[in-house]
């Protein structure tokens, strides 16, 4: 399993049973079972469904400041947990 690091500005799309990582050079396709985890310090442009696909594959993405500093992560649901039942237990806290 690799951990891909992404440094410079891309866009990140599933296409099949691929992550495409697309550039002005070019696309790079990497399966998206051979990838643990994936490691932002760039720019780049991603959607809720891209992020849907992580999360069925288990796939966490973190990022960073272009300076390494750490900014957040996307990870994927351990379990099936209704959006609803969330919400109403952040609302009585």
């Amino acid at each position: 399993m690799k951990r891909i690091f992404i440094t410079s500005s891309r866009t990140l799309k599933r296409k099949s049973n691929t992550i495409a990582f697309i550039t002005n050079d070019g696309t790079r396709y990497v399966p998206y079972t051979e990838v643990e985890s994936i490691y932002v310090l760039g720019e780049v442009n991603l959607n809720k469904r891209f992020l849907s696909f992580l999360s069925k594959a288990k796939i966490p993405i973190h990022f960073f400041s272009s300076r390494g500093r750490y900014l957040g992560s996307y990870l994927p649901s351990t379990h099936h947990v209704s959006g609803y039942l969330i919400l109403k237990q952040v609302e009585h806290g």
